[in-house]
């Protein structure tokens, strides 16, 4: 038996900055190169609030997936 090729899985990419800004067009233009690299879908998400502690929070709350 192999092993499961990592990552197996969607990405979900957090940035904890506004959709539009800087950091989010650049994270949006790098993700299609990550996924093709990768051969696995990222998922770029801006979760609002908090000066970047909701995406913490989020990141903290995610289930593990090794």
């Amino acid at each position: 038996m192999s092993a499961q090729a990592y990552p197996s899985k969607p990405i979900t990419w957090l940035i904890p900055f506004p959709a539009g800004g800087p950091t989010d067009v650049l994270a949006r233009a790098v993700a299609p190169k990550l996924s093709e690299a990768l051969d696995v879908t990222v998922i770029v998400e801006n979760p609002p609030g908090a000066g970047g502690g909701t995406a913490m929070v989020s990141l903290a709350k995610a289930k593990p997936d090794g």
